[in-house]
């Protein structure tokens, strides 16, 4: 399942603007993070 399909009225979204954002880890280390905790949270890239 992708996260999009996981994200609803109720999530809470965090991101990062930055260019280039490829390599950033951020987006798999918040999101697993999140996960862990429970958190209806998401970082977007």
């Amino acid at each position: 399942m992708s996260l999009k399909d996981e994200i609803d009225g109720h999530t809470v979204l965090a991101g990062l603007l930055a260019h280039p954002a490829g390599h950033s880890m951020s987006p798999a280390m918040y999101n697993a993070t999140f996960e862990k905790l429970g958190l209806n949270d998401a970082y977007c890239p």
